[in-house]
């Protein structure tokens, strides 16, 4: 026997000379498997093979098929040498035979092996002999040719799944049947060979005619037998095998899965925090063919490989619809083509690019915890791509070791960042995205848990070049202050209301449409027939709010048979009353954010004060106010930049907030609902009305009634002739919607008798019309009915009025002169008028204005 080894394969050769002094021989080629120890727990059979050593797909028989097919010459030596050269084919078969888990094919071989041995004391009968072996060797070939290919399907299985492959083969029926039968026929030419010898071992006659008639039935059934096998039982088992393989690998998985997913089910995390979650849907629905541009530039951006800005912070004020935007992004990385802008192919699509989404919800405890949002990421990603389960399903092992409520830089770095650098290099070979909406949800208690939530994202973004980071939230300052700034080389920051100003009214066009046609095809609902321009004067008054349209919509379309009244009353007022109801869920977002920005001040009367004061002047004020503008009423500007910043998400506001920066509410919608008792329920940042008015109509009066308005009105200070150019135009607004009081009588005598007729006649320094027509003498008489109504004991202000109205006819060019008085550059006084606009400040006195 000479072996050799090439390539890992170990090639074995029998070898005997022929008569005419070839070589005979029959060779066999099996694979030999590096195994570890740990993967060789079966031990090697007597000839020092392993069962994971198989045959390759066929033994490779190298010796003539058919003796008789040729000459041979008939000696002892050439029978001796295909004896020994079959016999020693089918022991070693039998020994590799013996590790594989299928009953009767070690059996088949075994007699295989008898056969031979009696066919040796039956040399005498040649060519029957030889054709017998030839039958014989061929069915080993074919059950040899079985046994590789099971060896291989089989060689990783542990002893367990063996003996599970062992009981499942032997139990199908069928496959039962066809090799007991081919064992039958075995073992039926094995008792017609052993009567052979018995018969005729006195004479050793093996040459009769009736010894050769048995070894050619013999023959035939050897053969029929193989034909049998090759054409039912092989293929069966092979296949039968293969599936039972298959199902044992698939089990081992399952318990490796469902002992993961035991792990991950440990984790404190959100259920309900995810972009599919129910909650998430129902206030996240975006109208198909809208924000396509927005949807399309993220969804490449999350995608792009090497992409130097790996985090994305996208803010808006409330409404503008940014978490429908971030789901919908969510639903497309979830399942995005290879090559982003190919979205017509249906051919290539990459995994999914969506690692985990944490979606902040106030109204839900488990979705407004920040420090569920690292479980809850790892657990998503742990699912997101089969590569990192059993990295993550491994770390929370270990994590939970030491406590489910650990801090939040232990929950990132040994839940998501280590087990993310121990997936082998090359294993993420596309981005990972994770989506963070409503971060402004997010309860803040202690104040710095938000910001260091974020700045751990961040972090961890850098460090690992395939994460990106994508950030939805209203512009709170604690949030914005703990992101990357604008123009940093690793964020693209982008400003939801500026960047879709041009798209942002056709893509409410397209959801009311949408909207509005799916109720009409449904019946009942007239409002488009008798009320053609429904949609276009529903988009003005939404003004670019998502949240305003969605809510007036769903409201109109839900009572179909009086949209058409609820219509016409909601353009009567302007959208400022409704129907119960139709501001519910408008209510409860700004309920939220004032008791979310302010309610830790409750107990602070003073900065309870400045906060309505502020708010007063926003939601009342009829055009865009500064800090500094509010100085001049008496509110320090640090108070005013601090309390808009904490509401940047209801005004529309820079980034930057300075003393000079105009602010106003982004929507109608936050000033009405601030007034209104009846839904702005906490009393706390309710803003009545004529209280505010009257404030508001004190401050303006004063800085009217002042001795020198030329030098008030032309002030180096813009915020001075800011809110002179205000209390000219709008003071009368005030006024009429204000509660009488003395002060108030007393500033409006002192206005009436020294500006009042030149204010009404439009003279400098008080030219200027009222924006929004109207003419003076209009609304002076207005004014008049005003004090009739409120102050009809001030007998002295109704006469002055009287006279003033009364000429208002006569047109006299008048020439005032006014002494020279200095402006102090403090803009809170004006020197030598005594005049503060601070209306707490009773010590104010303007001169003659006080009543007799």
């Amino acid at each position: 026997m000479i072996q050799g080894r090439a390539s890992g394969l170990q090639h074995v050769v029998f070898t005997s000379p022929s008569p005419r002094g070839r070589p005979l021989f029959l060779s066999y080629t099996q694979r030999t498997l590096q195994a570890s120890p740990a993967r060789m727990p079966f031990g090697k059979n007597k000839r020092g093979l392993h069962a994971s050593q198989g045959f390759q797909s066929s033994v490779e028989t190298q010796m003539p098929t058919k003796f008789n097919a040729r000459k041979r010459e008939s000696n002892d030596e050439t029978v001796d040498a295909v004896l020994s050269i079959a016999k020693g084919a089918v022991s070693v078969a039998v020994d590799i035979s013996s590790d594989i888990p299928v009953p009767g094919l070690n059996r088949a071989l075994s007699v295989l092996g008898a056969l031979l041995e009696r066919i040796e004391k039956m040399r005498d009968n040649e060519e029957e002999a030889h054709d017998l072996i030839d039958s014989i060797e061929s069915l080993r070939a074919v059950l040899n040719s079985s046994i590789a290919r099971l060896s291989e399907q089989t060689k990783d299985l542990d002893p367990a799944q063996r003996e599970a492959v062992r009981r499942t083969a032997a139990a199908p029926e069928g496959l039962n049947m066809r090799i007991n039968r081919l064992l039958s026929d075995l073992e039926e030419i094995e008792d017609m060979i052993w009567e052979l010898p018995k018969k005729h071992w006195w004479s050793k006659l093996m040459s009769t005619e009736q010894d050769a008639k048995q070894l050619r039935l013999m023959n035939r059934k050897i053969i029929a037998a193989t034909n049998n096998f090759k054409l039912q039982g092989g293929i069966a088992l092979e296949r039968l095998v293969t599936e039972i393989c298959g199902q044992l690998r698939q089990d081992g998985r399952d318990r490796i899965s469902r002992a993961n997913d035991e792990t991950l089910n440990e984790l404190r995390r959100s259920k309900d925090a995810s972009y599919k979650s129910y909650y998430v849907e129902e206030k996240a629905k975006l109208q198909a063919g809208t924000r396509e541009r927005i949807l399309r530039e993220i969804t490449e951006w999350a995608a792009g490989h090497d992409q130097p800005h790996r985090i994305q912070v996208v803010h808006g004020p409330a409404g503008v619809g940014k978490s429908a935007i971030a789901r919908s992004v969510s639903k497309q990385l979830a399942n995005t083509p290879e090559v982003p802008g190919a979205l017509d192919r249906r051919d290539v699509y990459i995994p999914c690019l969506l690692g985990a989404s944490f979606f902040f919800q106030r109204a839900q405890a488990e979705c407004n915890d920040p420090h569920l949002v690292f479980p809850t990421l790892a657990y998503q990603l742990a699912y997101s791509r089969k590569e990192l389960l059993p990295y993550i399903a491994d770390a929370v092992k270990k994590h939970l070791q030491h406590g489910a409520s650990q801090a939040m830089e232990h929950q990132l770095r040994e839940l998501i960042h280590d087990p993310l650098l121990q997936v082998p290099s090359g294993a993420i070979t596309l981005p990972l995205a994770l989506v963070v909406d409503g971060v402004d949800e997010c309860v803040n208690i202690p104040t710095d848990v938000v910001p260091n939530m974020l700045q751990l994202l961040c972090q961890m973004t850098r460090e690992l070049p395939f994460l990106r980071l994508l950030v939805f939230t209203r512009p709170e300052t604690y949030i914005m202050d703990a992101l990357p700034p604008p123009g940093n080389p690793d964020v693209i920051v982008r400003n939801l209301w500026e960047d879709a100003k041009d798209e942002i009214n056709a893509d409410i066009r397209i959801f009311v449409n949408a909207e509005f046609q799916t109720c009409t095809s449904k019946g009942r609902f007239t409002l488009l027939q008798e009320r053609p321009d429904a949609v276009e004067r529903l988009i003005q008054l939404a003004e670019g709010l998502f949240i305003y349209a969605s809510t007036v919509v769903r409201f109109l379309v839900q009572d179909p048979l009086y949209a058409v009244v609820i219509y016409d009353k909601l353009l009567e007022t302007q959208g400022s009353t409704g129907s119960p109801g139709l501001y519910d869920k408008l209510d409860l977002l700004y309920n939220t954010i004032l008791r979310d920005a302010f309610g830790k001040f409750r107990a602070d009367a003073t900065r309870m004060g400045h906060i309505r004061q502020v708010l007063t002047w926003i939601v009342l004020s009829k055009e865009v106010i500064s800090a500094q503008d509010l100085w001049l009423v008496g509110i320090p500007i640090n108070i005013t930049l601090d309390i808009v910043g904490r509401l940047r998400s209801v005004l529309i506001v820079p980034e930057d907030i300075k003393p000079d920066t105009d602010f106003k509410p982004c929507h109608a919608s936050f000033p009405q609902f601030v007034v209104d008792s009846a839904r702005c329920t906490d009393t706390g940042f309710l803003v009545e009305p004529q209280a505010g008015h009257t404030m508001i109509a004190d401050c303006l009066l004063t800085l009217l009634a002042c001795q020198d308005p030329h030098l008030v009105c032309t002030a180096p200070d813009s915020s001075l002739r800011w809110m002179w150019r205000y209390g000219n135009t709008h003071w009368t607004t005030h006024l009429l919607q204000s509660q009488y009081t003395d002060r108030l009588g007393r500033l409006l005598r002192a206005f009436a008798r020294k500006h009042l007729e030149l204010w009404l006649y439009s003279y400098p320094p008080f030219e200027g019309l009222r924006p929004g027509g109207g003419n003076r003498s209009d609304q002076l008489g207005s004014v008049q009915d005003w004090c009739k109504a409120h102050c009809g004991s001030d007998e002295r202000l109704l006469k002055q009025l009287d006279k003033i109205i009364s000429t208002r006819g006569e047109r006299q060019s008048r020439s005032v002169n006014y002494g020279r008085r200095v402006v102090s550059n403090d803009i809170h006084v004006v020197e030598n008028e005594g005049i503060r606009l601070n209306p707490e400040n009773e010590d104010l006195e303007v001169d003659d204005a006080t009543p007799t």
